[in-house]
């Protein structure tokens, strides 16, 4: 790499050794000519993620393109947005007039990177901003309003509190700041900034893409219970019923495009039917069991206590099952 080289003419170098500032640059693209710049001092934490998680994505398709798996047409296919995220941010721009309509919009998509800056600083593990503004629905503010729409990736744990108000609230006031400064406001220019999930974006949408809001149907791998062929025998020959029954069939909630599994009715369920089938074990031994010697009955305390580890054993399992099957979103 060619190092940065100051001739003295008083314009700002790209070079972290002097400028602080220029260390935090996530993908740094030094241009080779005086002054030296970095052409990618825009990109963030989440845009880099996005280019990265691309990059894969195209690289495997190109690996099916050479194995003759798949055409060059599906290299070019345009993403479904929409369906990748859960939690948006619906950022709208209106004006009273399209002439201003035209500053504004510009203005307010210039420092949209300072927003994904600030969602960066909460609990948010990726910002990923649609290039594409949408016009209003209405007939009267289609030319004099805008929406943009951010994907997010919520981080930490389940259950966590996340409260967007600051950094929204530091976004609009960098954006006002600045058409002041500027003298670009004007009266009638708004801008807000509204969390949405994503069942909620139709009214935003055309009724044409109103399709890209499903969600990507995602099944969810769960190890089904394996089911006894053989009977077992009680010491005195008498049939004993199964120690654990198969647990009944999962449950699933579609939750704005993922399938959660409702695990904890069906370990409670699972649950019932070991303690039933324990109850109805002792019963039968109890009312059928001939009288035995000492040596039988022990034999039968012993296969009791076993087959009673054998559902605690189970229920464990439910439990361990339902654990794995949890997924913070």
């Amino acid at each position: 790499m060619k190092k940065p080289e100051d001739y003295g003419l008083g314009f700002p170098v790209w070079d972290p050794r002097v400028n602080v500032h220029d260390r935090f640059h996530n993908m740094p693209i030094i241009t080779p000519a005086y002054p030296q710049q970095n052409s990618t001092f825009n990109v963030t934490k989440s845009t880099l993620k996005v280019m990265q998680e691309e990059f894969k994505s195209s690289l495997n398709i190109c690996e099916e393109i050479a194995q003759g798996k798949c055409e060059w047409d599906k290299l070019f296919e345009t993403p479904n947005f929409f369906s990748k995220y859960r939690h948006f941010i619906v950022l709208e721009a209106a004006s009273a007039s399209e002439e201003d309509q035209l500053q504004w919009e510009g203005l307010v998509e210039s420092k949209i990177r300072h927003l994904i800056s600030q969602l960066e600083r909460e609990n948010i593990s990726l910002a990923h901003v649609w290039p594409k503004p949408y016009p209003g629905r209405e007939e009267d503010n289609k030319k004099t309003t805008c929406y943009w729409f951010v994907g997010l990736v919520v981080g930490g744990s389940a259950g966590a509190h996340l409260d967007l108000t600051l950094p929204i609230k530091t976004f609009t006031d960098i954006v006002m700041r600045s058409a002041i400064q500027i003298n670009v406001w004007k009266t009638g220019m708004r801008i807000e900034a509204n969390y949405k999930k994503r069942k909620a974006l139709a009214p935003y949408l055309p009724e044409s893409e109103h399709w890209k809001l499903k969600p990507d149907r995602k099944i969810s791998a769960v190890p089904a219970a394996p089911q006894q062929t053989t009977t077992p025998q009680s010491p005195n020959g008498l049939k004993r019923p199964s120690p654990s029954s198969p647990p009944p069939p999962t449950k699933r909630m579609n939750s704005g495009g993922v399938e959660m599994i409702d695990e904890e009715s069906n370990s409670l369920s699972g649950i019932g039917s070991q303690e039933s089938n324990t109850t109805s074990t002792q019963k039968s031994t109890e009312e059928t069991a001939p009288a035995v010697d000492c040596q039988e009955s022990s034999g039968d305390v012993t296969a009791v206590a076993d087959k009673m580890e054998t559902a605690d054993n189970g229920v464990n399992g439910i439990k361990e099952r339902r654990l794995e099957g949890f997924v913070v979103e």
